[in-house]
């Protein structure tokens, strides 16, 4: 019978199944109304009453107040949700002897047969009867019993087929919950947990709760499951003082195989969709999914260029937070480097085009366990070119560039440097996006020794951030003033490593002449060979000089910029960095910028 099965799968007493009796009979059999009123000598007492069980159920004074504690707020059936113990209206201050046992619907659904899911979670809950088995998976194939097992990885797609593999290597079936539609229901987060919990105990399932990336969600629900229970979520838990033991398993994200194959079956039908270069796109199973869709509903219908624009948006923008969005920009051609400096860059882009033939084709993943991204270090003076040729690579590749805002990253409170850092990571695992590090020696910076608490965490800083660049399976790079400043683990781990160095008379000619728009008018007495020869600027230097000169001629007439008003533009660019004009340096143009002195 049903009460038998509700009464072995919540472990009740025989005195705790009688009560339930007593409490749900009244909603199977509405007779029982008449007679709880007659024998509580009030026909408004349709329900029983807490000291109606006990006289019905207790012998000897004893017992009863032995039995009190069996049907009190805090009692193994309030607390499964079988019973809930109602105040009389009719009188406020009434004792907890005049309370009403009143049961609840599920147990009523359940007593008549209705073997259902719970009503009010609505569609938050799903039971997987059969969950199933991953042959040959790297994903736990054993449930935890002791504790709850965290999975954790951006893969919602993964995590579910590792909670399905995890309840089959038990047999049982699977209670997935989806949290993030907890929005539809009227339902509190603690009262959903209550409810699917009541649901897992029935079923004997296996639950699995499903946060996805809302960080306070995933430590309430982590706070309040019981062991034996699996939690899902994009980030880890970062467990603190008084927080719960908990089994944390990352769950990978999917290969180009998998990626792969779900854009196949995602675009079926649809021809000239590429399904292989769609899936160099780093998206998850379920992105690709939802982009499939976006593009099906467009009003350009599913198309080719349709589903690749789709899939681009799906890509996560929560980077957006913790940096700055640089616009790729430039072609090689833009560049004025040293021809060793402009092999390199060539060569960072050639590795981020062929990863996935050297590490999956021909096997070099299954060589590194760590260290299946590609590294760069930029190192060089300021206005060298470093930040500008970050652009062209992210041009040539077509990929975004973000650049790391370190006043948002940097924190003064202990463990907050590594959250943020840990943040920016998570969000770029799953797209495709070259993170770059400015100023890197500020957080790159060499470890030393450790005198006091202040050293400690900040040798602790480098080695997470050490740990996290290994981990990561994009691209990366450091970008840094001064290269003896970066930690010698940091160097050797970097794969590629581009100097940047101060431009020579022949390297700031060109520069002169690139840095200047083709429909920029130049008047005839502009020499470049004369500024290069006489200023050492940088690139980034001789950017400013033109802007600033290209303004001064605008407001002079708007004809052509003139050389006086470079030689002005290099005078004040050259007193920011401390340098007085002299007329061995102008020369000739002395006259136009010697009241700036």
């Amino acid at each position: 019978m049903p009460l038998a099965i509700l009464a072995e799968r919540f472990e009740l007493s025989a005195f705790e199944l009688d009560v339930l009796f007593i409490a749900v009979v009244v909603d199977i059999e509405p007779r029982y109304e008449a007679l709880f009123g007659y024998v509580q000598n009030d026909v408004a007492r349709k329900r029983p009453t807490v000291d109606l069980v006990l006289t019905l159920l207790s012998g000897p004074v004893a017992d009863r107040f032995e039995l009190m504690r069996c049907v009190g707020p805090d009692c193994g059936l309030v607390r499964a949700g079988l019973v809930r113990l109602v105040e009389d209206t009719r009188d406020p201050m009434s004792s907890q002897l005049s309370r009403y046992l009143r049961s609840d619907r599920w147990v009523v659904d359940i007593c008549i047969g209705h073997d259902r899911l719970e009503a009010r979670l609505g569609s938050v809950a799903t039971i997987v009867a059969r969950p199933r088995a991953m042959e040959g998976h790297p994903r736990p194939i054993a449930h935890q019993s002791d504790r709850p097992t965290l999975l954790h990885g951006p893969d919602r797609a993964g995590r579910q087929e590792a909670a399905e593999a995890m309840a089959a290597g038990v047999s049982r079936s699977l209670l997935r919950v989806d949290l993030d539609r907890l929005d539809a229901t009227d339902l509190t987060l603690g009262e959903a947990v209550d409810l699917v919990r009541r649901e897992s105990i029935y079923r004997g399932a296996v639950l699995y709760l499903e946060t996805g990336d809302d960080e306070g969600r995933l430590a309430q629900v982590v706070r309040s499951v019981e062991a034996g229970a699996i939690v899902g979520s994009s980030r880890p838990f970062d467990r603190g003082a008084g927080d719960p033991l908990v089994v944390q398993i990352q769950v990978p994200a999917p290969s180009f195989e998998d990626r792969k194959e779900a854009w196949r079956t995602a675009l079926a039908g649809v021809e000239g969709a590429d399904a292989p270069a769609l899936a160099e796109l780093r998206l998850t199973r379920e992105q690709i999914a939802l982009a499939a869709e976006a593009a099906a509903t467009s009003t350009g219908g599913m198309t080719p260029t349709g589903v690749v624009m789709a899939a681009r948006r799906q890509q996560r923008h929560g980077l957006n937070r913790l940096a700055q969005k640089v616009e790729p920009h430039g072609r090689w051609q833009d560049l004025v480097l040293r021809p060793e400096a402009l092999a390199r860059l060539q060569e960072i882009c050639a590795a981020a085009r062929h990863r996935r033939l050297v590490h999956e084709q021909w096997g070099f993943a299954r060589k590194l366990s760590l260290g299946k991204g590609l590294n760069a270090l930029f190192s060089g003076p300021s206005g060298t070119g470093k930040t500008m040729s970050a652009r062209v690579i992210a041009a040539e590749l077509a990929l975004d560039l973000y650049r790391i805002d370190l006043s948002a990253t940097v924190s003064k409170y202990i463990g907050e440097t590594e959250k943020n850092l840990s943040r920016i990571f998570q969000e770029a695992q799953t797209s495709d996006v070259i993170l770059f590090f400015d100023e890197a020696d500020a957080l790159f910076g060499k470890r030393s020794e450790v005198k006091d608490a202040h050293d400690r965490y900040a040798n602790i800083e480098v080695a997470y951030l050490l740990q996290r660049i290994e981990e990561y399976e994009g691209i990366v790079i450091l970008a840094t003033n001064q290269a003896d400043n970066v930690d010698d683990a940091f160097a050797r781990r970097m794969q590629h490593s581009v100097e940047f160095a101060f431009p020579d008379v022949a390297e700031r000619e060109r520069i002169w002449r690139k840095v200047f728009p083709a429909e920029v008018p130049l008047a005839d007495d502009v020499n470049f060979g004369f500024l290069a020869r006489q200023f050492k600027l940088t690139g980034g230097n001789i950017r400013n000089v033109a802007l600033a000169a290209a303004f001064s001629a605008a407001e002079d007439g708007r004809d052509a910029i003139k050389m006086r008003h470079l030689i002005v533009a290099t005078a004040r660019e050259l007193s920011k960095l401390g340098q007085l004009p002299s007329r061995r340096e102008f020369r000739e143009f002395y006259e136009h910028v010697s009241r700036l002195c």
